[in-house]
């Protein structure tokens, strides 16, 4: 009985049908891609290549900083970080 209620509203309707069917494959669609892309990153944040790789970006609130390399020089010599990255 609901089967057949559900082919009667869907069939009542076509256009209102079809836009539904066309959402639920672009969500699908979309939810597939995004696992996808997330798969991808997780491969790439795991991998031996990049372990332990990384850029610091320093900058103020108004603008760039001029001494950057003193700063960084600065901070990386201080006791939590000494030993663990080089400044360029």
């Amino acid at each position: 009985m609901t089967l057949r209620l559900v082919v009667r509203s869907l069939a009542s309707r076509p256009v209102r049908s079809a836009v539904l069917s066309c959402g639920f494959g672009f969500g699908i669609g979309v939810m597939a891609a995004l696992l996808g892309v997330g798969q991808v990153i997780l491969e790439q944040a795991r991998a031996v290549a990049v372990e332990g790789a990384g850029d610091v970006a320093i900058g103020g609130a108004a603008g760039a900083i001029g001494d950057a390399r003193f700063l960084i020089s600065g901070v990386l010599s201080l006791p939590p970080l000494a030993g663990r990255g080089a400044a360029a």
